[in-house]
């Protein structure tokens, strides 16, 4: 049975890929792995400016909300539905 993702990890997809040029998609475990890699990126930035005391609240919220999609796209890797998450996307 095929995961769908939580509409707020969608949302907060559609936030990271807002300045795509071209219409977003994942359409499978490799393209998803490949945006997973992306956001660790973002993530690592953020965990930097942290450990500098640089992080404003509004940061450490989205960390957390970048930590729960990371964990949600992990957990579930194998079985996302993808024609669902491209269709909300």
């Amino acid at each position: 049975m095929a995961y769908i993702l939580s509409d707020d990890s969608v949302e907060l997809i559609k936030e990271i890929k807002k300045d795509a040029n071209k219409p977003f998609k994942i359409t499978n475990k490799d393209e998803l792995l490949e945006f997973a890699m992306g956001v660790s990126i973002i993530m690592m930035g953020l965990q930097f400016q942290n450990k500098k005391n640089k992080l404003s609240s509004e940061h450490e919220a989205y960390f957390g909300r970048l930590t729960s999609l990371m964990n949600e796209l992990k957990e579930h890797q194998d079985d996302i539905d993808y024609e669902d998450l491209n269709r909300r996307l």
